[in-house]
């Protein structure tokens, strides 16, 4: 655009002649005054497209601020349940330790004795060996998890209730998954922020392309000035006018003068642009790409929430069924680990035999252990994907805990 250019170059004169009589004049003046001026916008396009854009990032925030409320809740459950994984998971090789221990000691008399093989109390001793890393690995591990707890809760906690034993594990409500779906895409957070994102983006594009449309604008401006001069002028001891008998009469050694004025002005103001150069062109042109890429966004958002629902919703059920699987086989390994012990007491099996049934039993206690935390998250999960995830239901959660 090219820059306007407004040649000015002003010019007064002025003429008179000084005042015979007077030898000095002093003057004050003083003015006071107030004015106001009113502006409003009657119509354009793109104010009414800001406005509406303000409008939906309210909602935005709004909205925002659920989304955390729900991920902090998820986070805590998380990290509660995490806490409680490695206390259990401590627990377990503790007593794992425990039994290679006394298992040891068992095979050391045996061996004095002459009843055991040197290689089958070197295994022992290996097995014991790793069980104490084990316990210092979970040592580590719990106080790594309550970091992380300490961290989001702001204190550390002592003492975590655990799930009580009669929890009871039960499908979500409803049981198809294509309802879940359908609740998904209409009420999770994620996407519906998406879809603000969307209408802001439109709104911007809108309010940028709207700026090349007329506008009307309304003004009014009131002002009121006043303005008071006392003059005092000072004769010459020999001035013409006192040498001629006051013809021409002297000038008055005191005059005062006021003035006001006051100005009322409305007026409407149409502009239609004809011309704004390139840079506009520009602006509606980078809106439009980036309205463009929020749809993009909104079809990666509802893939990634389809699947993210499946899998929690899958994740639900084939946690009921590991559940039941590790409680039935929690009840064959200690079966196991009975016979291996009558046997081992026969002497009909090794010592390999009842730290094999030993082993499986712990995995199965751990196994069981994650896969209650797992089903308790997953169906957090898939209540924080349609948007229903509360306070009401960690109060739930926490009638369970034992």
């Amino acid at each position: 655009d090219l820059e306007s250019v407004d040649p000015n170059r002003p010019r007064s004169y002025a003429t008179g002649e000084l005042d015979p009589n007077i030898i000095s004049t002093e003057t004050t003046t003083e003015s006071t005054g107030w004015s106001l001026n009113v502006n409003q916008v009657l119509f354009d396009w793109s104010k009414i497209y800001q406005l509406r854009q303000a409008q939906k990032t309210v909602e935005l925030g709004d909205l925002y601020l659920l989304i955390q409320y729900q991920n902090l809740i998820l986070r805590v459950t998380n990290a509660y349940f995490s806490v409680l994984s490695a206390q259990e998971n401590l627990v377990f090789n503790e007593r794992r330790l425990a039994r290679f221990q006394e298992q040891l000691e068992q095979a050391e008399r045996r061996f004095e004795l002459g009843a055991l093989a040197i290689t089958d109390l070197q295994l022992i001793q290996s097995q014991q060996d790793l069980a104490v890393t084990g316990v210092l690995f979970a040592q580590r591990s719990l106080i790594e998890q309550e970091d992380l707890l300490a961290e989001i809760i702001g204190t550390r906690v002592e003492y975590l209730a655990p799930l009580d034993n009669g929890f009871q594990f039960n499908l979500p409500s409803p049981s198809n998954l294509e309802d879940w779906i359908e609740l998904g895409l209409e009420a999770n957070f994620e996407l519906n922020a998406s879809l603000l994102e969307n209408q802001i983006a439109y709104h911007n594009y809108q309010a940028v392309r709207s700026t090349r449309l007329p506008t009307l604008n309304f003004s009014a401006s009131m002002s009121s000035s006043a303005t008071d001069i006392l003059r005092y002028n000072q004769l010459i001891d020999d001035a013409p006018c006192l040498a001629y008998g006051g013809n021409p009469a002297c000038p008055a050694e005191y005059t005062e003068s006021e003035s006001e004025l006051d100005d009322v002005r409305l007026s409407l103001n149409f502009s239609l642009p004809l011309f704004s150069g390139g840079l506009l062109s520009s602006q509606i042109r980078q809106a439009s790409f980036q309205y463009e890429a929020t749809n993009y966004a909104i079809t990666r958002q509802q893939r990634q929430l389809e699947r993210a629902i499946r899998s929690s919703f899958l994740g639900v059920e084939l946690g009921i069924s590991q559940i039941r699987a590790y409680e039935q086989a929690i009840l064959s390994a200690q079966t196991a680990l009975q016979a291996s012990e009558r046997a081992f007491s026969l002497g009909a099996a090794t010592t390999s035999d009842i730290l094999f049934a030993e082993e499986n039993l712990l995995n199965a206690q751990v196994n069981l252990s994650n896969a209650k935390k797992d089903f308790i998250l997953n169906s957090f999960n898939l209540k924080a994907l349609i948007g229903n995830l509360t306070a009401e239901d960690i109060s739930q959660l926490s009638e369970s805990l034992n």
